[in-house]
């Protein structure tokens, strides 16, 4: 088995907390994408006209891979509650993108994809859209202009320069952007989901590194527990360092 089909239960689970809010659509155009501002632009306060997940409101990033067409198998952008244009103030906010890669010849290959994959984010500037992301703690605020939403601004093209920028990698095959503004929705799920999506990638470079391969005095073995699949993948990368 792949390594990386360990994140399609967790993509199931982002699926049904999601679930029973209302969402709307947009299958994916190369020509309908928001511009880049080719690097990171410095939006000031007070050129903002708000935050998305601002600091005391919940914020939450995360990307999962997969292989199952049935899971990602769209370029489409996805959202859950108000777009740009309807938000008037600081609001809770997350992205979640869900990728359908090919086929890997190995788990080292498919892990080293994944990894490229989630640096991605650091590499998209949509013009008027400052993202300041933190990979320790699973963050990403967002400032957007006034300027911005004169010019007519949209979670459809922002999430269409992302896709655009993802579908960069020949290993990607489809691109699934999810944005998330409802107050209603339960961010805390998410967020935990996507740490659990992090910390299964990271027991996966754990495993395919050979490190503590005695499962009895593993900091990874609750996890391992947990997650279908887990226990065969280090039996299986146990059984290869023997022989």
């Amino acid at each position: 088995m792949q390594g990386l089909e360990l994140l399609d239960g967790v993509i199931r689970e982002l699926e049904q907390t999601l679930a029973p809010l209302q969402k709307q659509i947009w299958q994916w155009s190369p020509q309908n994408v928001w511009p880049s501002s080719g690097e990171n632009e410095l939006v000031m306060r007070s050129e903002a006209a708000y935050e998305l997940g601002a600091a005391g409101l919940s914020s939450v990033c995360c990307s999962c891979v997969t292989a199952d067409a049935a899971l990602a198998g769209e370029d489409r952008v996805e959202l859950y509650g108000p777009d740009l244009a309807q938000i008037t103030q600081d609001t809770p906010y997350a992205r979640i993108t869900l990728l359908q890669t090919r086929t890997f010849d190995s788990d080292d290959e498919a892990y080293r994809t994944a990894k490229e994959l989630e640096l991605v984010k650091y590499g998209v500037f949509p013009r008027g859209f400052m993202i300041r992301s933190s990979a320790v703690s699973g963050r990403e605020q967002v400032r957007v202009a006034k300027s911005a939403l004169r010019q007519g601004i949209s979670f459809e093209t922002v999430g269409g320069l992302f896709i655009r920028k993802l579908r960069e990698n020949p290993a990607v095959l489809h691109a699934r952007v999810l944005f998330v503004t409802d107050p209603a929705a339960d961010y805390a799920a998410l967020g935990a989901l996507c740490k659990k999506s992090e910390q299964i990638v990271q027991a996966l470079n754990h495993i395919l590194d050979g490190l503590d391969l005695d499962c009895a005095h593993c900091e990874m073995k609750p996890l391992c527990d947990e997650v279908e699949g887990m226990k065969e993948l280090h039996r299986k990368k146990l059984k290869i360092a023997k022989s």
